[in-house]
Order: structure tokens, then C-alpha cells, then sequence
């Protein structure tokens, strides 16, 4: 699995200007935004109900779609995707009239979190028409060459990628980052995650010397610009450490792994899927080097997290389950190879279709492993036409 870069949730933000006549329940949003900010879910989830129940009906959609969005920005942190999904589509409901065009971004953020769900459930077809939504209401705000549109596309070019259409998200991923640097913006985080999701797509084309010097790149933004805590940075170091073990490095690549783990186990904001796969790709180079004890609890912990976030049905899923199988064949454990690819080969063709680049590559291992078994007949008519079990 590719390390991931992909993945944002934006939180919606009202510009906070406070004096003596502001509502009890306008000050309560904004504590409950700072509490949000600083992990404290528990009460910040208390106060953003204090502010559903004391808001009044003239202001009430607008801010119980800040409200609906931020409190699925929690759920989502905690993990918990479908109650995110829901929170974030209540959220994306509540229309803007025109009286209320200022609005738009708002509604365009909760939309964007909602493709980002459905991306990480699998349901890709379903988020680029959600995130597409969200794009238009953006350009009819800003216009369609605005850096504020870099968000939402950065959001489109990863479930671009999610599908295997490579090319496509990386041009897109290289439009973003140079619209940011036209505006002096290439110290901010839209500018890394640019990056990281760049260093993601060519890493699923296998050009690991373009993936080194992008994720490097990436890597002194961000820890000049957002921290060495950030999410971002931990990604981008993962990144370095993937192209380092494909390029032969492996020493490095295991220290630079190591240390990208454990800053993901304690970034803001949380990424876990993007420590699952580092803990995969970590895993990926024990057993490149014959470390396959070492290997093994890597991967499940790995699969362990992808589906909890995921759900069993994820391509993500399929991809832990393709390298596991990789590790039982090395070890000579062909039967539950078998099964672990048979399962991946299941997930893939419900969830991304057999013209997906990944379903060729587990149907070759699969065929591999039955012809390795000796059962050659097999193996050619799975090669002829595979039906998932």
C-alpha cells in the first residue's frame, strides 16, 4: 500500500469577533471550536449542543451547518466514519439562498468532508459527484482560478487516484501546487498536502526517483512551516521513506519509518489511515529483507486499523490482504496465500472493478501461488475469467 496522503477534513471556521454584545451562544461556538482544536471532543461536543439549543430561528441554518460539520470533523477524528457521514450530510443539506451567498463556502466545506467519507468507504463514484458539487459552489463564490478552490480539487485528484486514474490526479495534483505558488502560497498546508498527494501518485506509478526529491520537498515545508507535530510532516517523512526502500536504502528506510510512525500515533490531526499504511509499507521492507517475523504483526495491525476506518469492503483492505497473502507465499504457505488473494480479489471487484490496475496484480499472484501448487488447470481458467467467490 502507498503511504496516503490524501486525506483532510476542514472544519468550519467563522471569523470570531467578540464583544459585549455577543450571544451567550455565538461565545459557546467558539470555545467548543478551541476544545475541538485541542483534542477535547467530550466538551466541545457538550458545548456545540448548547449552541443548537440556544441559537435562534432567523440565524439557525447557517450555523447549524458549522455546527453539523464540526461535530462530523469529531467523528470522523474518533474513527467512527458513519456517524461522520451522517453529521456531514446534514450539514451539506442545508441549502444557501441567494439572499445567503456568503454562505456557499460553508456549505462547500461540509460537502467536501462528505466526498472524503465516502472516498474512504470506497464509494468513489458517489464522493467525485458530492465534491464536484462542492467545486461549483466554490467557483460561483471565488471564481474558477482561486486558491481557494485548491482544497476540493486536491480532494478530487486523491479519489482520481483511489480509482487509478494516475495520470489525471497528477496533473491535477501539479495545477494545484503551481496555482498556490502564483499566489505566494507555497508555505501553506494546501501547499504540503499538494505535495504529499504528488509523492502519492507517482509512488502508484512506481517513479520513486520524482517520489524522493516531491515528498522532500514536502517534508521542509511543513516542518518549517506547520511543526514537526503535523500530520502532514509525519506523511511526508513516510513518503521519504518509502522511495528510500525501493531505491535500495533500506537502513535509512527503516529509521525514517520508525520515526514517521510514531509521529503519526501522536499527530494533529489525526491520520490514521495513513499510519496504517506506513505500518504496511514498514512491513513491506521487513519482508523485502527477510525479516518476516518482524513482518507479520505489522500487516495485521495494519489491516486491523484499515478496517476499522474502512470497513471491510475497501480497497485499502484489499491491498493489506494482497501483502499478507505475498508474506504467507514467501513462507511457503501457499493454502492461506490462496485464501488471503481470493478475499482481496472479492473486495477490489465490489468496490473499484476489475479494470482496476490492482485487480491485475492480485489475479497474477493468485495464479502464481495455484500454479506453484501444481494445479496448472486451475490456474488457466483464472487466467480465462475469475469470478469472485
Amino acid at each position: 500500500m502507498r503511504t496516503n496522503g490524501r486525506i483532510w477534513i476542514t472544519a468550519i471556521c467563522a471569523v470570531m469577533v467578540l464583544g459585549a454584545a455577543t450571544p451567550d451562544w455565538e461565545v459557546r461556538y467558539y470555545q467548543a471550536k478551541q476544545l475541538q482544536e485541542q483534542g477535547k471532543y467530550a466538551e466541545a461536543e457538550r458545548l456545540y449542543g448548547e449552541v443548537v439549543a440556544g441559537m435562534p430561528e432567523k440565524d439557525s441554518a447557517a450555523w447549524e451547518r458549522r455546527v453539523w460539520n464540526n461535530l462530523g470533523a469529531i467523528r470522523f477524528a474518533q474513527g467512527r466514519l458513519k456517524e461522520a457521514e451522517e453529521l456531514f450530510r446534514k450539514a451539506a443539506a442545508l441549502e444557501v439562498s441567494p439572499a445567503e451567498a456568503r454562505f456557499r463556502p460553508d456549505r462547500a466545506a461540509a460537502m467536501g468532508n462528505l466526498a472524503v467519507v465516502l472516498g474512504l468507504e470506497g464509494r468513489f463514484a458517489e464522493a467525485e459527484s458530492v465534491q464536484r458539487q462542492a467545486l461549483a459552489l466554490l467557483e460561483q463564490e471565488f471564481g474558477g482560478q482561486s486558491p481557494k478552490l485548491a482544497s476540493g480539487l486536491l480532494t478530487l485528484a486523491e479519489l482520481k487516484r483511489a480509482r487509478g486514474e494516475y495520470r489525471y490526479a497528477e496533473e491535477l495534483n501539479r495545477e494545484v501546487a503551481a496555482r498556490l505558488e502564483r499566489h505566494s502560497l507555497d508555505r501553506s498546508e494546501a501547499y504540503a498536502r499538494a505535495l504529499n498527494n504528488l509523492a502519492a501518485t507517482l509512488a502508484a506509478q512506481g517513479r520513486y526517483d520524482e517520489v524522493e526529491v516531491v515528498a522532500r520537498r514536502a517534508l521542509a515545508v511543513g516542518t518549517e512551516h506547520l511543526g514537526p507535530g503535523h500530520s502532514l510532516v509525519a506523511v511526508a517523512r513516510a513518503h521519504v521513506a518509502e522511495a528510500a526502500m525501493m531505491r535500495g536504502r533500506a537502513q535509512e528506510s527503516e529509521l525514517l519509518f520508525h520515526q514517521a510512525i510514531r509521529e503519526l500515533e501522536a499527530a494533529r490531526p489525526a491520520a490514521p489511515w495513513a499510519l496504517a499504511s506506513t505500518l504496511n509499507n514498514l512491513a513491506q521492507l521487513y519482508r523485502s529483507t527477510g525479516r518476516f517475523e518482524e513482518a507479520e504483526p505489522l500487516y495485521r495491525r495494519a489491516l486491523e486499523l484499515w478496517n476499522q476506518i474502512l470497513g471491510p469492503d475497501h480497497p485499502d483492505v484489499a491491498k493489506g490482504l494482497r501483502n499478507l497473502g505475498q508474506l504467507f507465499a514467501q513462507q511457503g504457505k501457499l493454502r492461506g496465500a490462496e485464501k488471503l488473494f481470493r478475499q482481496a480479489l472479492g473486495i477490489l471487484e465490489r468496490s473499484v472493478g476489475t479494470n482496476h490496475p490492482e485487480h491485475a496484480a492480485v489475479l497474477g499472484d493468485l495464479v502464481r501461488t495455484l500454479r506453484v501448487q501444481g494445479r496448472r488447470t486451475e490456474a488457466e481458467h483464472v487466467v480465462k475469467g475469475y469470478v469472485a467467490p
